[in-house]
C-alpha cells in the first residue's frame, strides 16, 4: 500500500548534486500526479532552503500535506539561517500553507541549538517521529517517548506533543479513519504513559547535552488490542553513544557555542 513518495535531497547521493535538481523536480511530479504526499530528506543538499526566483527550493516547492523531514538537524539545508540565526522566511510561510514538518530525530538529525531557535519562535514540529534503527537504538534516539520528551524540555505541550505522534500523522498518510485517536471503530492502538519528574540529561545527536526535568515513560502498549511488553533503554543517556557520536560536531553549521565535553575530554 503506497500511503506517498519520498526523496532524499542529499549531494551524496546525486553524483555530487548532478541529478539532485531533477531528482527532485520529478518526484514532485510524480506525487502531483497520484495525489500523494511527498516527504522530502534535506540534508547536505545543493537544493537552496530560501526560494530564489522561479528555481526549485525545499521546502519552498513543497505543497500543502507534503512532509519536511529531519526538521531540526544543524548540517547545511538546516532551516536556519546560518548568518541570522533564525528561521529562513521560506520555511515559515511553507508551514502556513500546510507544508508538515517532521522530526525524523534519526541518528544525526535532531540538533538542540536548531530546535531551540525553533521553539523561540513558536515554530513546533507537526509529527515527531524517531527514524528509529540499528545505529540510534542505544541512543541518540532510544524510543519514540525519549523524542517526545525532548519536546517537552523544549516547551511543546504535552498536548500538542500527543497530537504529533497520533492523529497528525495518521492524517498525514491518510489513515485517519482507522488509527491515529480512541474512536470506537478504530484499530486499537493504545500506549498509557506516565510523566515523571527527573533530573536526567539528554544528548542531542552530536552530543550537545541538555538537562530535563520531565520524562514520558511507557507503562502499557496495545497494539491492534493485543498487548505488548514495554522496552526500555538500558541506558540513558548511553556515555558511549555520546563519545562516539561527538565527532561530528564540528560539521555543523548551527551549533552550540562550546564543543560537547565529551569531545573536549578527547583532544
Amino acid at each position: 500500500m503506497i500511503v506517498g513518495v519520498k526523496i532524499r535531497l542529499s549531494s551524496d547521493v546525486t553524483n555530487d548534486g548532478e541529478y539532485e535538481e531533477e531528482a527532485y523536480r520529478r518526484t514532485l511530479e510524480v506525487s502531483e500526479r497520484i495525489g500523494l504526499p511527498l516527504m522530502a530528506h534535506h540534508t547536505y543538499s545543493g537544493i537552496p532552503v530560501a526560494t530564489h526566483e522561479n528555481k526549485l527550493s525545499c521546502p519552498g516547492s513543497l505543497k500543502a500535506g507534503d512532509i519536511y523531514t529531519h526538521a531540526f538537524h544543524g548540517f547545511q539545508s538546516t532551516i536556519i539561517d546560518p548568518e541570522t540565526k533564525r528561521i529562513y522566511p521560506d520555511v515559515h510561510k511553507a508551514k502556513q500553507r500546510g507544508v508538515l514538518f517532521d522530526i525524523g530525530h534519526g541518528q544525526g538529525s535532531f540538533n538542540w541549538t536548531v530546535a531551540e531557535i525553533c521553539a523561540k519562535e513558536n515554530f513546533w514540529p507537526d509529527i515527531i517521529s524517531t527514524d528509529l534503527h540499528s545505529g540510534n537504538i542505544t541512543g541518540p534516539a532510544y524510543d519514540l517517548t525519549v523524542v517526545m520528551t525532548k519536546m517537552l524540555y523544549l516547551g511543546m505541550s504535552v498536548y500538542d506533543v500527543i497530537k504529533a505522534v497520533t492523529i497528525t500523522p495518521a492524517k498525514a498518510i491518510g489513515k485517519a479513519d482507522t488509527i491515529g485517536s480512541l474512536t470506537v471503530g478504530h484499530i486499537a492502538d493504545i500506549t498509557v504513559l506516565r510523566l515523571d519528574d527527573v533530573e536526567m540529561q539528554l544528548e542531542d545527536c552530536q552530543s550537545q547535552i541538555r538537562r530535563v526535568k520531565h520524562r514520558l515513560v511507557p507503562l502499557h502498549v496495545w497494539k491492534d488490542g493485543i498487548k505488548y511488553d514495554i522496552t526500555k533503554p538500558e541506558s540513558l543517556p548511553n556515555t558511549i553513544t555520546v563519545s562516539c557520536q561527538a565527532k561530528d560536531w564540528h560539521s555543523l553549521v548551527i551549533r552550540d557555542e562550546n564543543p560537547p565535553d565529551s569531545l573536549t575530554n578527547s583532544n
